[in-house]
């Protein structure tokens, strides 16, 4: 492996469209993974991502890095959080996520780098 490598998000590796209103770039360095989203305005989990992984709540644990927007994320308890553009958000599981106001939302998702540099979540 190099000691050292550049990659961007403006030519990702890998471009998905894991569900409607939703744009994930994935860029491989230095055998790790790391994952930019666009959520379009409009965009909520219970509406669009929901029914393509069939739950109702995101089941995932995020660390994001956010860059623009405005996204709100509730829990069952009635807790609720915004983040905007220079805030980090940890989502543990059993959250769900929509896009406010009439910005799209852009994060890196920093939880599957944890993942895979052997955090505990």
């Amino acid at each position: 492996m190099k000691p050292l490598e550049k990659k961007s998000f403006n030519t990702p590796d890998e471009i998905k469209t894991p569900a409607p209103k939703l744009r994930s770039e994935w860029v491989h360095v230095m055998g790790k993974t790391l994952r930019r989203v666009t959520a379009e305005p409009g965009w909520k989990f219970k509406e669009h991502s929901g029914p393509v992984r069939g739950t109702e709540l995101c089941e995932d644990f995020h660390v994001k890095l956010f860059f623009g927007g405005r996204f709100v994320a509730s829990y069952a308890d009635g807790t609720q959080e915004e983040f905007r553009d220079g805030d980090i958000g940890v989502l543990e599981p059993g959250h769900d996520p929509w896009v406010a106001g009439d910005e799209p939302v852009v994060f890196i998702d920093l939880g599957e780098l944890i993942k895979q540099a052997g955090g505990t979540r």
